[in-house]
């Protein structure tokens, strides 16, 4: 998978080749079968243009098309462990943020949180829960929490940031009992989890279609289904 093609660059030549491939491969007789497939790409758009060659190339040859699924690479993660609650959406998230750090000890805070609100409206927390909300995500993105970096900055000498994460660290421990309360999952904890502990599973054949712009905890996530996985 040459990691020097564009998005454009991949899309324009090999959706075309791609539906050919899929059709050539799985087309016993006058059937199209690719019900078992799952079939990433990198985007909405090259999603719907796969399905609509895979209709129009199926049609051509007589074919009668069972169609795969067709995912975007961001939405891959959740195809390959068991989701057991709902999904907090962003609002939620934001609101549990902004309790877990109005509920914290404002004397810990400040240090690291100059010119927190006095009142406790959305507006003036907002901004707050938004930066823990991008770290938090950004961190789970490379398969990290905040524990994690407070344990291995602790392990390195004179490492500067070490009671600002650990500060962190029971932050975001506030924010996930919240969602827990409230009887729902943080996305990117549920995605860490399942590869900390290998739940990571799947029955379908994966084509993974120009996914060159991979994190590291979809790649980790992949690793673990790797014998159900092809890259074209």
């Amino acid at each position: 998978m040459p990691i020097t093609r564009t998005f454009l660059d991949w899309t324009r030549p090999a959706l075309p080749a791609l539906a050919d491939h899929l059709l050539e491969r799985f087309s016993p007789g006058e059937k199209a079968d690719l019900s078992r497939n799952l079939i990433v790409v990198p985007g909405g758009r090259a999603g719907r243009r796969l399905q609509e060659l895979l209709v129009d190339r199926a049609d051509e040859r007589r074919l009668i098309l069972m169609p795969p699924e067709v995912v975007t690479l961001g939405a891959l993660p959740e195809r390959l462990y068991a989701v057991q609650k709902p999904f907090a959406d962003d609002l939620t998230q934001q609101l549990a943020w902004m309790r877990a750090l109005q509920n914290f000890n404002r004397d810990r805070l400040q240090p690291y949180f100059p010119n927190l609100p006095d009142d406790t409206s959305f507006a003036s927390w907002k901004p707050f829960a938004d930066i823990l909300s991008n770290l938090h995500r950004e961190l789970a993105a490379d398969n990290l929490d905040f524990s994690d970096v407070a344990t291995r900055g602790s392990q390195l000498e004179n490492f500067p940031e070490a009671d600002r994460w650990r500060v962190l660290r029971e932050i975001q421990r506030a924010y996930l009992s919240i969602l827990d309360e409230l009887a729902v999952w943080d996305r990117q904890t549920a995605r860490l989890y399942a590869i900390d502990h290998r739940e990571c599973e799947t029955d379908r054949q994966i084509v993974l279609a120009g996914t060159v712009d991979m994190n590291q905890a979809t790649r980790q996530m992949i690793d673990q289904v790797a014998d159900r996985v092809e890259s074209v």
